[in-house]
C-alpha cells in the first residue's frame, strides 16, 4: 500500500511546492513590490543551496558525534568523498542525489548509533524550518523584505522535509524515517546494515575479516538482490572466505 502511495504523495508535495513558490513570487509583484518579489526569488535560490546542505550536515555531525567517519557526502554541487584515508572534493551535479555515507570507528551499540545518523538530516531539517517560519512572522511588518526573503527559502525546505518525514520508499530509495523505523524494528534490511556496520566497526579497531564473528556475515535474513545491502553483505562474505 505505501509503494502506490508514495508516487502519489511525492506528486502532490512537488505540485504544492510549485504552487507556493509561485505564489510568493506573484502576490508581492501583483502589488507593485518588485523589490519584495526579488527578494523572494533570491530566497528560494538561496535555498536550493543552502536547503540540502543544511540536511546533509545534520547527518555528519550526528554520524561524528557517533564516532564514524564520513565516506562520501554530496550537497547540492558540492561532493566529498574519502580516497586513501582523506577526504577529496569534487563538483557534482545538482541534479545527483543528496547523500551522506558514513562507517563506524568502532563497534558496539550500533542500532542507536545508526539510527541517530539516520535522523540526524531530519532534526537539522526541522529546526532550519522552524527558524525559517520564525523570520517569516517576526519580521512581517518591520523588515518585510527579510520576511518576504524568508518566504522565498519557505516552499523547497518545506518541501524537502515534507518529502523525507513521511516512511515511504520512492525510486531513489527509502526516506530517512523509513530507515530509522527499519533499524529500530529489526526490518531484514536495516537488520543486515547493523550488521555491515558492525562489521566494519571491528574493521576499524583493526581485526581481520575471519577473527570477526562468523554470525555478522551469514546469520542474517535472506534479501532480494535489488537491495543495495545486498552487494555489500556478498562483497564481505567473500572477504571473510
Amino acid at each position: 500500500m505505501k509503494r502506490k502511495l508514495a508516487p502519489i504523495y511525492a506528486w502532490l508535495l512537488l505540485f504544492c511546492f510549485l504552487g507556493g513558490q509561485v505564489l510568493v513570487f506573484v502576490l508581492p509583484f501583483l502589488k507593485a513590490q518588485d523589490f519584495y518579489a526579488l527578494m523572494s526569488v533570491i530566497g528560494f535560490a538561496v535555498s536550493c543551496i543552502l536547503t540540502p546542505t543544511i540536511h546533509e550536515l545534520g547527518h555528519i555531525l550526528f554520524a561524528k558525534s557517533q564516532n564514524m567517519s564520513i565516506a562520501y557526502a554530496k550537497f547540492f554541487i558540492f561532493r566529498f568523498h574519502r580516497k586513501k584515508g582523506k577526504l577529496t572534493f569534487s563538483l557534482a551535479s545538482p541534479f545527483e542525489a543528496e547523500q551522506t555515507q558514513a562507517l563506524p570507528n568502532a563497534s558496539g551499540n550500533m542500532q542507536k548509533r545508526v539510527i541517530l545518523y539516520t535522523v540526524g538530516g531530519l532534526i537539522f531539517s526541522a529546526i532550519y524550518l522552524f527558524i525559517i517560519c520564525a523570520f517569516c512572522v517576526a519580521f512581517f511588518s518591520a523588515v518585510p523584505a527579510i520576511s518576504y526573503f524568508s518566504l522565498g527559502v519557505l516552499p523547497y525546505a518545506g518541501y524537502l522535509f515534507l518529502l523525507n518525514v513521511v516512511p515511504f520508499e520512492y525510486a531513489s530509495g527509502k526516506t530517512d524515517t523509513a530507515v530509522a523505523l527499519g533499524l529500530y524494528n529489526e526490518k531484514d534490511a536495516e537488520k543486515t546494515m547493523l550488521s555491515a556496520m558492525e562489521i566494519y566497526g571491528f574493521l576499524s579497531e583493526g581485526k581481520t575479516y575471519g577473527e570477526i564473528d562468523r554470525d555478522l556475515y551469514f546469520n542474517l535474513p535472506v534479501l532480494c538482490e535489488d537491495e543495495p545491502i545486498y552487494a555489500v553483505m556478498l562483497d564481505l562474505r567473500y572477504r571473510y572466505a
